[in-house]
């Protein structure tokens, strides 16, 4: 852009049609309705034990954060330790 430019800086005007405005609020909305429609069918199959499945199911959950959090600190482990014995990155200062 060069400053003797009319065009002002932005999206231009009629460039977004209301398609993809509808499929840009699906999308937001979309999580939400996936979670409410999930507990429609946990209450609807297990009753008065929904809670007793939610606990379950978060119990779960944070075994796999647990998981994947301990394999993030590995990587990052394998990663200093290669950094280290390779002699650094490429294109740092070669002795």
């Amino acid at each position: 852009m060069t400053g003797s430019s009319p065009e002002a800086p932005g999206l231009a005007q009629g460039a977004v049609g209301s398609a993809r405005v509808i499929a840009f609020g699906a999308s937001n909305v979309a999580p939400a309705g996936a979670v409410v429609g999930g507990l429609v069918t946990v209450v609807s199959y297990a009753g008065f034990a929904s809670p007793l499945v939610g606990l379950v199911a978060f119990a779960a959950s944070l075994c796999c954060a647990n998981s994947i959090a301990e394999f993030a600190r590995r990587r990052r482990r394998l990663a200093r330790c290669t950094r280290t014995t390779a002699g650094g990155w490429a294109g740092s200062e070669a002795s």
